[in-house]
């Protein structure tokens, strides 16, 4: 397939009966349950009831411009709302021609997302989304490219789902962007990425060329200013989450996982670029000044961090205004984009338009490799 634009940031949720219908069955009794409830006096709201809590939908308004939605603060009256290319294969194809995008690398979003108390609950509605993944991928596995979540506390169902979701035509998998932190977009993780406990993963990444893909998470440092639902908090978490991958770059480079392993791959997920030119000039000088023979000689890595990160690394922007000004200090091998695609500020209807803007400046080859190539060969097309 000649690749275009693959668009390496878009969601999918799957509709509320989903859960109940795959879910391992010896866990079916505590899967996410479909309800309706009165809100007030504004009629019925479809929710998923977990752990005794009912969640409304806000993923269901995705693809609904703001002044449009129902409810003032956002959420849908079904799981169902907005775009049915969210959760309809078909017209998620459908909207992509009308955009001229080829690809879509797709992660969950069935914001709020839920978290149940128990592991063992949590493996099950791993188990099952990726299951309905698989099939909604299947559609058309060359431009529906699913992304399978793991459970990344238990080494022994993380490479056994590993290998489903290869066998399934996924074609990349999960992990949280900073372990220990539960998240929007993070699985329960116990070990940070230079602990040797995740070594046997990075062995069967790597054998089976399966990149790691990672969403950009609402992490700010202090204690109770996390997450995008908790009033002023959020916006200080917006502004401030596209360095939190910082960390899980490093790591990854310092514990000698991209040295030990030719093709493990890491795809940052809407993180934005540009926060990759101060942390390879920094990482640079830090060798050259103080830690080389100190810290960094004796981990026995053969390359500098920029070379790491351009042969391992990309991370997807949209509205970033320093990925492409600042693209040679970063490295261009190192960039994609991508949409947010269904979300509502995200851009479907106007990509060509917005890429134009977020591309301003580059050559005709910057861009194919930005826009395509670099996917390509991050994700074996």
């Amino acid at each position: 397939m000649d690749y275009q634009i693959i668009d390496v940031g878009t969601h999918a949720t799957p509709p509320a009966t989903m859960w109940q219908e795959r879910y391992p069955k010896e866990l079916r009794d505590q899967a996410p349950r479909r309800a309706w409830l009165r809100y007030e006096d504004d009629g019925e709201y479809e929710v998923l009831v977990l752990d005794g809590i009912a969640h409304r939908a806000r993923g269901g308004s995705m693809g609904v411009p703001f002044a449009d939605y129902e409810d003032p603060d956002g959420w849908g009256r079904t799981y169902e709302d907005g775009l049915a290319g969210n959760r309809d294969p078909l017209a998620r194809l459908d909207d992509m021609e009308l955009d001229g995008v080829s690809a879509h690398v797709i992660v969950r979003n069935d914001f709020p997302h839920l978290w149940p108390k128990d592991r063992r609950v949590w493996w099950g509605m791993i188990r099952a989304y990726n299951d309905w993944l698989i099939d909604f991928c299947s559609v058309a596995p060359d431009r529906l490219l699913g992304v399978g979540e793991l459970p990344c506390w238990d080494m022994d169902l993380m490479l056994d789902e590993v290998k489903k979701i290869k066998a399934g035509g996924l074609k990349a998998v999960q992990l949280p962007i900073a372990p220990g932190y539960v998240g929007d977009w993070s699985a329960p993780a116990d070990r940070n990425y230079t602990d040797p406990w995740w070594e046997p993963l990075w062995n069967v990444l790597d054998d089976l060329h399966l990149p790691i893909v990672s969403h950009v998470e609402a992490l700010a440092a202090t204690p109770g200013m996390n997450g995008y639902l908790n009033g002023m908090a959020s916006t200080v978490n917006m502004w401030t989450n596209k360095s939190v991958p910082s960390e899980m770059v490093s790591s990854l480079i310092l514990c000698g996982a991209f040295e030990r392993h030719p093709n493990l791959k890491l795809v940052l997920n809407e993180t934005g670029a540009g926060w990759l030119a101060p942390l390879i000039a920094w990482a640079e000088l830090c060798i050259d000044q103080s830690h080389r023979e100190k810290v960094y000689s004796p981990l026995g890595l053969s390359r500098r961090p920029k070379e790491y990160i351009n042969d391992h690394v990309i991370a997807s922007f949209l509205w970033d205004t320093c990925a492409v000004k600042y693209r040679d200090d970063i490295g261009v091998d190192s960039l994609a984009w991508c949409s947010d695609y269904p979300e509502n500020y995200g851009t479907f209807g106007k990509v060509k338009v917005q890429i134009d803007k977020d591309l301003a400046g580059t050559t005709d080859a910057e861009r194919h490799t930005i826009l395509a190539g670099n996917a390509v060969r991050t994700f074996g097309l």
